[in-house]
C-alpha cells in the first residue's frame, strides 16, 4: 500500500495534478501507518519539491522538520536508509531558502556537505550554501549602502554602516574562495557536470554582487574626495561660507572607473563555464 500511494502521487504529478499529488504525499506526513514506512523519506522529499513548486516553502520546512525530529536518528541507524537523511536535509534547506531564511538554509546545506560528502546531494549543497550566504550578505550590504547614502546620517551611524558593509563583503569573498576550491575539485573529477557548472555560475554571480558594491564604494569615495577638494578651495577663497556651502557631488559613471577585480573574476568564471560545457544552454 505505501508504494501504491507514492506511485499514485507520482502519476498525478506527471499528469499535472500537483494539488492531488500533494494531497496524496501528505498522507506520509499525517498517517501513522505511512509515516514509519521505508518509502516515507522518499515520499516526503518529493512532497517538499512539489510544495516548493507552489511557492509553499514554509509548509515544506514544517513537514520535513517534524518528520526529521521523529525519525532521523532511526534512519541514521539503518544502513539501508541512512543516505535518505541527506536528501531530507537538502530539501529542507531548499525550502528554508525559499522561505526567506538563508542563514538557516546555509547551515543545513553545510551540514549535508559535512555529513554526506559522497552523496549526490553534497555536490549541489556546496554551491547552494554559497548562494544562500551570498543572498544573506547581499541583504546586509544593501542595508549598509542605504544607511551610507542617507542624508544627514550621524558619523557614528556612517561608521557602523561601513563596518557592516565591510563584514558583508569579506563574507562573500570568503564564500567565493571556498566555492572556487570546490569548483576546481569538480573540474578534475566531474568537469562539465551539472554541479560543476552550477558552482562556476554561482561564483560569477557572487563576484558580480561584489563588483556592484565595490564600484559603488569607489564612486562614493571619489565623490567625497571631489567635494572635499571643492570645500578646501572655497575655504581659501570664501572662508565665511565654506563650512555651510552645499556642494553637490559630481556625477561619475561606472565606465569612468577601473573594473573591479571581482568583475574580472566573474568574467573568468563565465569563460570557464563556457569552456567546461560549450554546448550547454
Amino acid at each position: 500500500m505505501p508504494v501504491a500511494v507514492y506511485e499514485r502521487a507520482s502519476c498525478q504529478a506527471a499528469l499535472g495534478d500537483v494539488a492531488g499529488a500533494i494531497t496524496e504525499l501528505n498522507r506520509f506526513a499525517q498517517d501513522p501507518a505511512l509515516r514509519g514506512t521505508a518509502i516515507a523519506p522518499l515520499a516526503l522529499t518529493r512532497l517538499a519539491v512539489l510544495l516548493r513548486s507552489q511557492n509553499r516553502g514554509q509548509d515544506a520546512v514544517g513537514t520535513l522538520q517534524q518528520y526529521r525530529t521523529q525519525f532521523e536518528s532511526n534512519l541514521f541507524a539503518n544502513a539501508a536508509q541512512s543516505n535518505t537523511v541527506a536528501a531530507l536535509q537538502y530539501e529542507q534547506a531548499m525550502a528554508l531558502k525559499q522561505a526567506g531564511k538563508p542563514a538557516e538554509a546555509r547551515a543545513l546545506f553545510e551540514n549535508v556537505l559535512r555529513q554526506f560528502p559522497g552523496h549526490p546531494a553534497a555536490a549541489n549543497a556546496a554551491w547552494r550554501a554559497t548562494q544562500a550566504r551570498r543572498e544573506e550578505l547581499s541583504a546586509q550590504a544593501d542595508a549598509a549602502r542605504q544607511a551610507l547614502a542617507r542624508p544627514g546620517a550621524k558619523p557614528e551611524e556612517l561608521a557602523a554602516a561601513q563596518r557592516s558593509l565591510s563584514e558583508a563583503l569579506n563574507g562573500i569573498r570568503d564564500a567565493v574562495f571556498a566555492l572556487q576550491a570546490w569548483a576546481d575539485t569538480l573540474g578534475k573529477t566531474a568537469s562539465g557536470s551539472p554541479a560543476h557548472l552550477a558552482a562556476l555560475y554561482e561564483i560569477a554571480w557572487a563576484c558580480r554582487a561584489l563588483a556592484d558594491v565595490e564600484m559603488d564604494s569607489v564612486i562614493r569615495q571619489l565623490q567625497q574626495d571631489a567635494v572635499a577638494r571643492l570645500r578646501l578651495k572655497l575655504a581659501t577663497q570664501a572662508p565665511a561660507s565654506a563650512a555651510s556651502a552645499e556642494i553637490r557631488p559630481p556625477d561619475i559613471a561606472p565606465a569612468d572607473v577601473s573594473m573591479p577585480l571581482s568583475e574580472r573574476t566573474a568574467l573568468e568564471a563565465y569563460e570557464r563555464l563556457v569552456t567546461a560545457a560549450p554546448a550547454a544552454p
